[in-house]
């Protein structure tokens, strides 16, 4: 009898045992669904995840016209934008004027101010616009180790006049023989200092030398600042990019800034194929029925507007 009893304690104990294993085990399947679905969430977040630099691919109307309305609205309520610049920069000034004046509802959605006024249902922008106010004429290094436009930021930003800006940008003129570098490391001095604030790189314009190897070139500022974006997760308004590239996403790496590379005319021929899909605007140093410069830039502004003001860019 004590056997018999010994044995079926021998059983219970293995029962148990057994149930804790199955226990074990499913709690050990729900710990790797878990790390499953972790990973999933992760997989998803990278998969959802959306650049932060308007380059070519974005600065097409087939893109911009997909952005929400609400977003659109948004950007226009909760941003205000001061820009620095001077004639190259000025083209993403006219092409968003031209654009209120080419499609039914645009000149309502799209209207901002250049005075930094800000009004009703308009996107308020203050435009410092003159001759010589821009990175390559004020990247001079001054006596505290910065350059001229950085002091000139700060000073700005110091004035109680302009404590509502919450996005700023300097353009580039021409970008070929500047410190490139300097221009990266005062940006992200600015980023540290003043942290509610929004602050945009720009590359410059192609001067039609290419994929020069100078660390002083066109392309090595487009190089160094689009992978400096890039691998910090910086806004961008890529000149070079959106200008060396056709609106079929052909690349002319020996574009000027004018749409054209060894006499092919890749944005007039476009226009010349697809009447009435663009808008006319006056670019600075495009030729005259040359739009497709500063409608591109326009694209690319309010696609930039739209995903700081929080649009997931999908």
């Amino acid at each position: 009898t004590a056997d018999t009893a010994d044995t079926a304690d021998t059983a219970d104990t293995a029962d148990t045992a057994d149930t804790a294993d199955t226990a074990d085990t499913a709690d050990s399947a729900d710990t790797a669904d878990t790390a499953d679905s972790a990973d999933t969430a992760d997989s998803a977040d990278t998969a959802n995840s959306v650049s932060t630099i308007g380059d070519h691919t974005v600065a097409k109307e087939s893109v911009f016209r997909t952005i929400p309305q609400a977003a659109i609205e948004k950007a226009k309520n909760d941003l205000r934008i001061a820009y620095f610049h001077s004639s190259h920069g000025s083209r993403v000034i006219t092409g968003m004027e031209g654009l209120a004046n080419y499609k039914a509802g645009d000149d309502s959605l799209y209207g901002f101010t250049k005075d930094g006024s800000i009004e009703a249902d308009k996107l308020s922008i203050d435009d410092n616009y003159s001759g010589g106010n821009d990175l390559s004429s004020k990247d001079t290094v001054q006596a505290n180790g910065h350059t001229q436009w950085y002091n000139e930021t700060v000073e700005y930003l110091t004035d109680d006049a302009h404590s509502h800006i919450n996005v700023l940008m300097w353009s580039w003129c021409n970008p070929g023989g500047h410190d490139h570098q300097k221009y990266l490391d005062d940006m992200e001095k600015l980023i540290t200092d003043y942290p509610a604030i929004t602050f945009v790189f720009m590359t410059g314009h192609p001067n039609g030398d290419g994929e020069s190897e100078s660390d002083t070139s066109a392309y090595h500022a487009f190089t160094l600042i689009s992978a400096h974006a890039k691998a910090n997760n910086r806004w961008l308004i890529d000149y070079w990019d959106i200008e060396t590239h056709d609106m079929n996403d052909a690349y002319y790496p020996d574009a000027d800034d004018n749409g054209v590379e060894s006499g092919t005319e890749f944005y007039k021929d476009w226009q010349d194929d697809h009447p009435g899909e663009f808008f006319d605007n006056s670019c600075a140093h495009t030729d005259d029925d040359q739009e497709l410069t500063c409608n591109r830039k326009a694209y690319a502004a309010w696609w930039i507007w739209a995903r700081i003001a929080g649009w997931n860019g999908q």
